[in-house]
């Protein structure tokens, strides 16, 4: 799920992101606006494809919205914070942020690129469905995560196989 993090203030620039990625991506992107004000947690079940976009400018990020991602940080590795700078002056994130490199969203070319750079985080770029996508993966930690995105890109019509897909006649894994 992608989550559009924004604050009252910058109500306007989330609904405008939400629409652009919903024009790009359409029903392959599911996307929640979620106002860091008045949030308290996360608005779904955690996924591997979980993103969170926080606009922000050079005024602070509140303390809410600073919490509610560090708890969803915190509290697994898969989940990718995506600061967007709403002012080309203030190109760094406030607070917490400040350590994730934040994409520009000044003018018509850094809105685009944002899209994209959305579309590839998500991996939405993929050109054929008929090919077959091998998921690589470490058992000991990233075996939920694999089935995760296996049943994600499955059910969005991609052929997908992993070391534990089974043989159609043998039943046995296929490595």
């Amino acid at each position: 799920m992608t989550v559009i993090l924004y604050e009252d203030r910058y109500v306007a620039v989330a609904t405008e992101i939400n629409e652009m990625l919903r024009q790009a991506y359409g029903e392959q992107m599911e996307i929640t606006l979620l106002n860091g004000d008045t949030a308290e947690s996360w608005p779904t079940e955690p996924s591997w494809d979980d993103l969170i976009i926080v606009p922000f400018d050079e005024t602070p990020i509140s303390d809410r919205s600073v919490a509610l991602v560090g708890r969803e940080l915190s509290a697994r590795r898969t989940i990718t914070v995506l600061p967007v700078a709403l002012s080309a002056t203030h190109p760094s994130p406030p607070n917490a942020l400040a350590h994730i490199k934040a994409l520009p969203f000044t003018d018509s070319d850094s809105r685009l690129r944002l899209v994209r750079r959305i579309g590839a985080l998500l991996g939405l770029r993929l050109r054929s469905r008929d090919q077959l996508i091998f998921i690589s993966y470490r058992a000991t930690d990233g075996t939920l995560l694999a089935r995760q995105l296996e049943t994600f890109l499955a059910g969005h019509g991609y052929k997908v196989w992993r070391d534990e897909s089974r043989d159609e006649f043998y039943h046995e894994t296929s490595i």
